[in-house]
């Protein structure tokens, strides 16, 4: 774990590769495009230190516990669901207001030179998202949480999808230079990556492989 935003607990699920995400050096070290994903905690009653991002966006999902997000004028309420992305240059705090830690997934992507960023915090409440109509994948029920005409900088999206019960989805590939991320939120999953077959516990994460291979 390490101390981030003063106050703010973070725990590396994938992070920044050297070099080839096919042969990473060191465990998780698989993105090429986002600068790191983590697990996040903020303790009872605690409140973040003033920040003010730079050259980066970060994005987040409320997991559980309860909490508010001050950024200027907005007084944003956080609960489990809310997804909030927040751009460069405005200054923010995160308080817990509760008894039970705030958890969160954090997504942390890089603005390049010459994007325009949002000039307030992009907030939506997953719960209250309907689902898109689509058939992707076979089965994927999904909803989008933001898209790039949300202010994204060079992510495609950040959506939430369900699989029904005793269903799979479509065997497919990846091409290089594609980082697509999955994590299990919760319930019981397996994952078939080539020939093996990989039983996913409630927060574990990995990149499709980017090699064009059927997974």
């Amino acid at each position: 774990p390490v101390h981030t935003h003063g106050s703010l607990i973070e725990r590396a699920v994938l992070t920044k590769c050297d070099d080839d995400p096919m042969r990473p050096v060191r465990k998780g070290g698989v993105l090429k495009y986002v600068n790191r994903f983590s697990y996040a905690t903020l303790d009872p009653l605690a409140s973040t230190a003033p920040a003010v991002l730079k050259n980066e966006q970060e994005l987040f999902l409320i997991l559980s516990g309860a909490g508010r997000l001050i950024a200027g004028k907005q007084d944003i309420e956080l609960r489990e669901g809310v997804f909030c992305m927040v751009p460069p240059n405005i200054s923010f705090t995160i308080t817990n207001t509760g008894v039970e830690p705030l958890t969160l997934y954090l997504v942390v992507e890089p603005t390049p030179p010459g994007f325009r960023p949002n000039t307030e915090v992009f907030v939506r409440d997953e719960r209250t998202t309907p689902f898109a109509v689509s058939d992707s994948h076979w089965v994927n029920a999904f909803k989008h949480l933001i898209e790039p005409k949300d202010g994204l900088a060079d992510l495609q999206m950040v959506l939430t999808v369900y699989l029904y019960p005793n269903t799979f989805a479509q065997p497919h590939s990846h091409i290089p230079k594609c980082e697509e991320v999955w994590v299990l939120m919760e319930g019981d999953g397996h994952v078939l990556l080539g020939k093996h077959i990989r039983k996913l516990e409630p927060g574990t994460a990995y990149l499709i492989p980017p090699n064009d291979k059927v997974w």
